[in-house]
């Protein structure tokens, strides 16, 4: 995937999304005593958005669907 984004110089990036439904983030934890990643349920909520052209999964960067806020992600 990040070849594709990359060779083609980010040719229509995220310009066709998929906007998913609001979950409850999910996040490791890698931080405790027996060296284990543990998978943390966040209270936080989050909009998984999918890059349809390159099939890339963003579900970190949306608190809310919000065309400024995924519009200023792209443009760096």
């Amino acid at each position: 995937m990040v070849y594709n984004v990359l060779s083609n110089d980010f040719e229509n990036f995220l310009n066709d999304i998929f906007i998913g439904t609001q979950i409850n983030r999910l996040y490791f934890d890698d931080n405790n005593k027996d060296n284990d990643a543990d998978v943390i349920l966040s209270k936080n909520k989050i909009f998984p958005i999918i890059c349809k052209k390159y099939n890339i999964l963003f579900p970190h960067d949306y608190n809310s669907i919000d065309i400024a806020e995924i519009t200023k992600f792209k443009m760096g």
